[in-house]
């Protein structure tokens, strides 16, 4: 059986009705702006920091799935797959979802903890906006960097499972410590 299995459904389980009551409760807008109130600046930036790699490595994994189907659909080389999968002009809605979904957790990210925290304060939210659209085609072409790397892997799924270990088990630890006083 494979990991996904033992570990990541139990996990949201877990997340959905223990954790998040507790998450929307303390009345922040990211896992990160949590960390900041209960620990401080530093761990939030390095939470934060974390988080917005996690988002774009997976999302590249998302955009390579998808590329690989336009591929193997149409016969294009990957990397025009890649260019047209990014730029959605074949959307696919399950995968689509994926990437979307990485890009806008790393736009709220990006664009509240990091750059109105610590890069530039106290803007009017029409500049926040116009930066998490940049923000958002940024990642995008970074996201077709990522998803070169992750084409380089045999098995998507202990890449995944490498991302997972290597970011989402110490964000999950520190959010649970941070649960208790």
């Amino acid at each position: 059986m494979h990991y996904f299995w033992i570990g990541a459904v139990p996990a949201m389980l877990f997340l959905g009705v223990s954790m998040m009551p507790f998450y929307y409760g303390s009345g922040v807008r990211s896992v990160p702006e949590f960390i900041r109130r209960r620990f401080g600046t530093g761990a939030h930036l390095v939470n934060a920091i974390s988080f917005v790699v996690d988002q774009l490595l997976i999302a590249g994994i998302n955009l390579y799935l998808l590329a690989t189907i336009v591929n193997r659909l149409l016969g294009w080389p990957l990397w025009v797959s890649l260019l047209t999968a990014a730029a959605g002009a074949v959307p696919v809605a399950s995968f689509m979802a994926g990437i979307a979904a990485n890009i806008s957790a790393f736009n709220t990210v990006f664009r509240y903890d990091l750059w109105q925290t610590y890069i530039v304060k106290d803007k009017q939210h029409s500049y926040y906006t116009g930066v998490g659209r940049v923000a958002t085609v940024a990642a995008t072409l970074v996201a077709i960097g990522t998803a070169v790397i992750a084409s380089s892997y045999s098995n998507l799924m202990d890449y995944l499972q490498t991302l997972f270990g290597s970011f989402n088990a110490p964000l999950f630890a520190t959010f649970v410590l941070g649960m208790f006083p």
